[in-house]
């Protein structure tokens, strides 16, 4: 089925749900075919609990909440993650099985000189809505989502990302061990009914039980299998039952072990989430078991086409598909056509190594010059309405926050792609003089750039030129620190004395030169805040000389030339 050698899972272990279980089977397959699985996560979980017991490696990994609150944990675990992937061989398949996961394998990869091939593997929609969502899944690996709903969810929001897809799955084994299992389903004048999902508000089970009260003729009993995992919704859950009068048709079963004996009870599986899922395994169990499914119609995705999946939004939709004969069952061998491990592996190895094949020296120069979180570092300093030049622009993601922008790279695929997203950039090589007259920006930007030329007092030079008179500049480059030599492609860094003078010695009026954190994980952070700048905590440290650090200066030229 698979010639990977090796196969790591990152996964934060705060649940453990559906993704977290996916994971387990996907390992315990690929360790059978003697692929090299470790999984790296907390280990004083229940997930590394789990991956204790079936004699997998875990590495004890920690990724803290990204919010401000946290920020100051999280330069270090962005840290001690990079030092675990450091270990990891090009070849070497890293799974991020959690949005949070991910956020951090890409603020730690992307400093690695040849990093492993990365996969976020999807298994919710939630994701593709969050702010950061661009910023992490352009920059570093490959985009699989669970589902062809969640794929699309992801494809819609994310239109530059490519998204491939993958069903859930179960091994061959447990497919025909649960097959075995098959019973006739209860012989009752109405269906009785199940569900299978945590307490949580996400999995609709309240929305699930006003839709029967509003129903009562259509079904004869619900017994839901749910583990508490929110006590107050838990307790919301059982005061809506008693407010409908539903106390003695409604059965919270808990945790249920057993689902041999779960389904042999029911007629048929609702699947009733409200939130975002992928694509719920119990959805594939149920079919095993000879249940047919009711999903409400969010989770309906075309995979279940030809299946005894049908969808309601409605509870006169769900009344008539539970009047509906109840369908013979799927034989084993289409569902393990569609639902086998094998597409699973397939797709996971493809897909990474055709976003990562282009990749093999390092991290792209597209990956450097994508669009930080903190981007109004930059932007704060001008105005909308300036007319911005951007020298050394990358993607030229400074376009989206100014109306009169030009963006100049040598890089002609950088250029190809800032062109492609509709924004206004231009080849050029700063070794040569700016193709721009005399006076005619209002704003220039320079950032990450003057460590790489071989002539920055030309550079700074021009830039003054172009430069109207007041109009103002903000550039940045690495501090003079070690990690400032880790990229070959750098000629020089500089401390806060040398940048200074290097502008005010070309005619630069300097307003004000300071140090700004480039910590790993300070743009993922800083993305997750409303302000899109770096916490002010973070800031702050960056004043402290271990602290990884750029040099930066905002400076004007003069509004008349000098005497």
């Amino acid at each position: 089925m698979s010639d990977l050698l090796d196969l790591w899972i990152l996964d934060d272990g705060l649940i453990m749900g559906g993704g977290q279980r996916f994971a387990l089977r996907l390992a315990d397959i690929l360790a059978e075919q003697d692929t090299r699985v470790r999984f790296v996560a907390p280990a004083d979980t229940e997930l590394g609990a789990e991956v204790r017991a079936r004699g997998l490696d875990l590495v004890h990994a920690e990724f803290p909440r990204l919010v401000p609150p946290a920020a100051w944990a999280i330069p270090p675990a962005v840290l001690r993650l990079r030092e675990v992937l450091a270990d990891a061989h090009s070849d070497t398949l890293v799974v991020g099985n959690t949005a949070r996961c991910q956020a951090y394998a890409t603020a730690a990869l992307v400093t690695l000189p040849h990093p492993p091939l990365l996969v976020h593997l999807m298994h919710e929609q939630e994701s593709a809505h969050r702010p950061t969502a661009r910023a992490v899944y352009r920059r570093v690996g490959a985009l699989v989502a669970v589902g062809e709903n969640a794929a699309e969810t992801y494809r819609d929001r994310l239109p530059d990302v490519p998204v491939a897809c993958v069903n859930n799955f179960l091994s061959p084994d447990e497919m025909r061990r649960l097959a075995a299992q098959r019973t006739p389903p209860p012989d009752a004048a109405t269906p009785v009914l199940g569900v299978l999902a945590r307490m949580i508000p996400e999995k609709g089970i309240i929305e699930l039980v006003e839709e029967l009260a509003a129903i009562p003729g259509a079904w004869e009993r619900l017994r839901v299998g749910a583990p508490e995992q929110d006590r107050r919704y838990t307790d919301a859950v059982r005061r809506r039952i008693a407010e409908l009068g539903l106390e003695e048709r409604i059965d919270l079963l808990g945790r249920v072990d057993d689902l041999s004996e779960f389904f042999a009870a029911v007629d048929r599986l609702v699947v009733p989430s409200t939130g975002t899922e992928g694509q719920p395994t119990v959805i594939l169990e149920a079919l095993l078991y000879g249940r047919p499914v009711i999903v409400r119609a969010p989770l309906w995705s075309p995979d279940f086409d030809g299946l005894p999946i049908r969808r309601y939004e409605t509870p006169d939709e769900l009344a008539a598909q539970l009047a509906d004969p109840v369908p013979e069952p799927v034989g084993v061998d289409r569902l393990e056509q569609r639902f086998g491990a094998r597409q699973v592996v397939s797709a996971l190895q493809q897909t990474a190594m055709a976003a990562n094949g282009a990749r093999r020296g390092g991290p792209s120069y597209h990956d450097w010059h994508a669009q930080p979180g903190y981007y109004r570092d930059v932007t704060r300093h001008f105005s909308p309405g300036d007319r911005i030049l951007d020298v050394g622009c990358g993607t030229a993601w400074l376009a989206d926050s100014f109306e009169d922008y030009t963006g100049v790279d040598e890089s002609a695929a950088a250029v190809a792609l800032a062109r492609s997203l509709g924004r206004n950039a231009r080849q050029h090589s700063v070794d040569e003089p700016l193709p721009f007259e005399d006076a005619s920006f209002d704003a220039v930007v320079a950032k990450d750039l003057l460590e790489h030329v071989a002539d920055p007092v030309g550079v700074v030079a021009e830039m003054l030129r172009v430069l109207r008179p007041g109009g103002r500049l903000f550039a940045s480059s690495p501090d003079a620190q070690k990690w400032a030599w880790d990229d070959y492609t750098h000629r020089r860094p500089f401390t806060r004395k040398s940048y200074r003078l290097l502008f005010a010695d070309q005619g630069f009026v300097v307003e004000h030169v300071g140090y700004e954190s480039v910590m790993p994980g300070i743009g993922v952070v800083s993305g997750m805040t409303e302000r899109k700048q770096r916490p002010k905590l973070l800031g702050a440290l960056a004043a402290l000389p271990i602290t990884r650090r750029n040099v930066f200066v905002v400076a004007r030229r003069p509004s008349s030339p000098a005497p």
